[in-house]
């Protein structure tokens, strides 16, 4: 049973990661595309 536990803890905290890696890397394409677009824009 611990050894169930370790491994849950340990799925949770990768996906926790990945889910934050995920968010944080969508936030860099988007910062990066922006001033993209506002030049286009102006």
């Amino acid at each position: 049973m611990d050894f169930k536990k370790i491994i849950g803890d340990l799925m949770a905290s990768l996906t926790v990661l990945t889910a934050g890696a995920g968010t944080a890397s969508m936030a860099g394409v988007g910062v990066e595309d922006m001033p993209k677009s506002l030049k286009e824009k102006r």
